[in-house]
């Protein structure tokens, strides 16, 4: 159970993995440092970690630790360190109670004489639930607000949404599996889509950032198509060479090019390949 239930907490979640959590988190808690001065840190879930101490830590536990000296536990700010054959385990002997003891205890010794509590998501909004810890279950457990922090087509379609006084906004999230299969064969999954009732019917504007090979926004179309919505599409930068749908293109669209475009909203949290070191004294 936990018990502290009055440190201002916030939980920093994102729709895909390397969106940037850990940048964010980074400028977060400089922010709130200046702002209120004892604050806390926490990593519930971590797949990526170091072994200090004979303690698997999540590395950006460490790098938290490391800027802003918070004087918390390490052990503490990375509860649960997911290993190669963690959801194995899992599945084979469920032990969601301690999983969830142990993060409850742990926030409540992060937490201890802080104003503020920053409490940082893992991967995309799918990691975690095979195990029953997905991000939205982590922060309801903390009783946390959440900020999630996206790229793609939310940037431009809530600047758009603002411009054309648009008061409806909905998320459509489409991930396909990596591999070397056929593009246009590999099938999609719907992270989250807007319920049937809330499209049906509906002229429906689907924002994207980019149209390389146009399956993702053609999936969401295809979609909304088969609630008989009305949907038209529109993208800041559309690549007709690179398109794997030569008889479709988007309704509006900003600028033709065949560069790779890098937006702002995109640029990665670190470079990768860098070994985390545990930090001194």
């Amino acid at each position: 159970m936990l018990l502290n239930n009055t440190t201002p907490r916030v939980f920093i979640a994102a729709t895909r993995q390397n969106d940037g959590k850990t940048t964010n988190s980074l400028g977060l808690l400089a922010a709130l440092q200046a702002r209120f001065g004892q604050v806390g840190y926490i990593k519930p879930v971590g797949q990526r970690f170091v072994e200090i101490d004979a303690e698997k830590i999540d590395e950006d536990s460490v790098l938290m630790d490391r800027v802003f000296r918070l004087n918390c536990p390490l052990v503490d700010m990375s509860p649960i360190a997911v290993e190669p054959d963690f959801t194995r385990k899992y599945l084979q002997a469920a032990n969601y109670e301690t999983l969830v003891k142990r993060i409850h205890k742990a926030f409540d010794r992060v937490a201890w004489e802080k104003d503020f509590v920053l409490c940082e998501g893992t991967g995309h909004a799918g990691v975690g639930s095979v195990f029953d810890l997905s991000n939205a279950t982590v922060a309801r457990l903390l009783d946390a607000k959440v900020v999630i922090v996206t790229r793609g087509g939310i940037v431009p379609g809530g600047m758009l949404a603002e411009a054309l006084d648009i008061k409806h906004i909905l998320t459509a999230s489409v991930e396909f599996p990596a591999g070397n299969a056929p593009r246009l064969l590999a099938w999609p999954t719907f992270l989250q889509f807007p319920d049937e009732a809330l499209v049906r019917g509906r002229r429906v504007l689907i924002v994207d950032d980019v149209w390389t090979h146009g399956r993702h926004i053609m999936t969401v179309r295809g979609r909304l198509e088969a609630f008989n919505a009305r949907p038209e599409m529109a993208v800041l930068h559309y690549k007709p060479s690179a398109s794997l749908f030569p008889n479709h293109r988007p309704t509006y669209h900003a600028a033709l090019t065949d560069a790779f475009v890098v937006y702002p909203w995109e640029i990665d949290r670190k470079p990768r390949g860098v070994r985390m070191l545990a930090p001194e004294g």
